[in-house]
């Protein structure tokens, strides 16, 4: 019995054996052999789509897990097996080179089989979490390659100034290789309420429509009223109904949402290439859990290049407030849709302009409000190009304006233009602006080299909806040509006014200033001022304090007059300025 015991257990060690044989085997090829993740130190790695066969075309794609490192550039060398594989254009080598969708700019050079690709994004950094591809190469396998092909990393290839972990990738050539796997979100995550987006595939053929559905997760939470926004690139996408209202052909809402879906704001700027969904919940309840919210009916470009698209929330318009009219918006997945390959793929022209590096300043205290400060660069500042010398065609500066922290009384100039002109609030009347017929607006002058501000000028309503300021003193201005005037009222956007001659009564009231940027202004109206409004329409007894945030018409009573005001303006985004 002993004997059979002893026997049994050689049995099943062997078998044990090759079983992890066969699995380390199959992760060597498939290239996912790693360390553990370490917070705060990416992953590099390859993959490879489709699968490599003799003489076969395939795309080397670059994949990063930055495992919470927050990075705006990437600098990638690596080898390839000259023997087995090339690149697709040996003639311009650049064109095999595809960056990924929030990439602002790539450089590439090729030398001999060694490949050195930079990146960089401007803006916000590249996300922080999840596995997502950064650039793809066009390569081809020769046609008597066999075995397997091996990409190495070199020792100085990062991403920005973190130290990275490199895995090299070996793939087998006619032997089933690798596919691509692009790692797609359907779920939110349960750190805290999120915008999220799902569709009913991950992977589409150019031609194909693409309902890409917009949901949310209030993380037990009570959503008031949302904005949802995110850019679409329109090298890849057009729209499903493209003409007549795009938003409203295109922008679907769900009747089960929970929001007042018959106040649903729904646009799509074709300028800009954002989608935008305002949603309140009105007289609802307050809305909590999972919810569907809308879909946005795209479709796929059918001469479409680009590989993969990355659909990212914009975290800079997108909101979610809940009872309290607070900001809970705490995270949006990254949502990866995979387009499939055209066969001549053409490439897209990186832009200019690179992010080199950044200086911290502070303002120190005690500087005078709106000073402008001039940066700009020394004749020594110099680019060189790769065969040496200086390219640097022009310097331009920058101009920051200092606000001021608290209240400051300017010296008065003598020498100072002066100007008086007229604005109209609109949906202002008579009897309501005569009830309060004093207000405040700030004036900015802009042009070639010159910004000023001037903040709190008053100005008195004398009917209609017409105020009028008198004898406004430009101090530190000195008037030019192609000047541009700006005029923001106390709960309005502002608006670009047409600049006419010196010392002449300018007539703005043509140009209404549009209610709906309430107090705190922040330069947009969306649905931070509709919860304010909506909050302010349950209260019976209205403060002053309540009625400086709320009332647009100034009648004495934020009501339904007011929330007509603020719809109206909900088209426009931000200030014109």
């Amino acid at each position: 019995m002993q004997a059979v015991s002893k026997h049994l257990k050689a049995v099943f060690f062997i078998v044990f054996l090759l079983g992890a044989l066969a699995v380390a085997l199959y992760l060597s090829q498939q290239r996912y052999i790693r360390p553990q993740a370490v917070a705060g130190q990416p992953d590099i790695s390859f993959t490879t789509n489709p699968a490599i066969s003799p003489g076969g075309n395939f795309d080397l794609i670059i994949q990063v897990a930055p495992n919470g490192a927050a990075f705006y550039a990437y600098e990638f060398i690596f080898n390839f097996d000259a023997s087995k594989v090339s690149l697709q254009d040996t003639t311009v080598p650049e064109n095999n080179f595809v960056k990924s969708s929030d990439t602002t700019v790539m450089y590439s050079n090729v030398n001999g089989n060694t490949i050195t690709v930079s990146g960089a994004k401007t803006g916000t950094p590249y996300p922080s979490s999840g596995t997502y591809e950064l650039l793809r190469v066009k390569m081809k396998a020769l046609a008597n390659a066999t075995g397997t092909v091996n990409f190495t990393w070199d020792n100085s290839s990062t991403i920005a100034d973190k130290q990275t972990n490199k895995v090299n990738g070996t793939f087998t050539i006619g032997g089933g290789g690798t596919t691509a796997t692009v790692t797609v979100t359907t779920t939110p995550p349960q750190n805290g309420a999120s915008l999220f987006f799902s569709s009913p595939k991950n992977s589409y053929s150019p031609g194909e429509n693409l309902d890409l559905v917009l949901n949310l997760n209030s993380a037990g939470d009570s959503v008031k009223s949302l904005t949802f926004e995110f850019p679409y690139n329109d090298l890849a996408f057009e729209f499903q109904n493209p003409t007549g209202d795009l938003g409203q052909n295109n922008i679907v809402v769900d009747p089960n949402s929970g929001f007042d879906t018959g106040n649903a704001i729904r646009t799509i700027d074709t300028n800009n290439k954002i989608v935008r969904l305002i949603l309140p919940t009105g007289t609802k309840p307050a809305v909590s859990g999972t919810k569907q919210l809308a879909t946005v009916k795209f479709k796929i470009k059918s001469n479409t290049t680009i590989p993969s698209y990355d659909f990212r929330v914009d975290l800079t318009a997108s909101v979610i407030y809940n009872l309290q009219t607070q900001n809970i918006l705490s995270s949006t997945p990254v949502y990866s849709i995979l387009i499939g390959n055209p066969t001549t793929p053409t490439p897209t022209l990186p832009a200019n302009v690179i992010k080199v590096g950044s200086i911290n300043f502070r303002a120190k205290t005690g500087v005078a409000g709106n000073a402008p400060i001039d940066f700009s660069l020394t004749q020594e500042s110099f680019v060189t190009e790769n065969g040496g010398g200086d390219i640097l065609g022009q310097i331009t500066g920058l101009i920051i304006k200092i606000l001021s922290s608290g209240t400051l009384t300017p010296t008065p100039d003598p020498n100072a233009p002066k100007i008086s002109f007229i604005v109209k609030f609109r949906s202002v009347s008579d009897q309501s602006g005569d009830n309060n017929p004093n207000q405040k607006v700030t004036l900015r002058v802009k042009g070639s080299g010159v910004f000023k501000e001037y903040r709190d000028i008053p100005v008195t309503h004398i009917g209609n909806g017409v105020y009028q300021a008198t004898n406004v003193s430009l101090s530190g201005l000195t008037f030019v040509d192609n000047v541009a005037f700006f005029v923001k009222g106390p709960k309005h956007l502002a608006k670009e006014m047409p600049y006419g001659p010196q010392g002449s009564q300018y007539d703005w009231t043509a140009f209404e200033l549009e209610g709906g940027d309430t107090i705190p202004q922040d330069g947009i109206v969306n649905s931070v001022d509709i919860s304010r409004i909506i909050d302010l329409l349950e209260v019976p007894n209205q403060s002053q304090a309540q009625l400086d945030v709320g009332d647009l018409n100034y009648d004495g009573i934020v009501n339904g007059a007011d929330v007509n005001e603020l719809i109206l303006t909900l088209s426009t985004k931000r200030d014109e300025d």
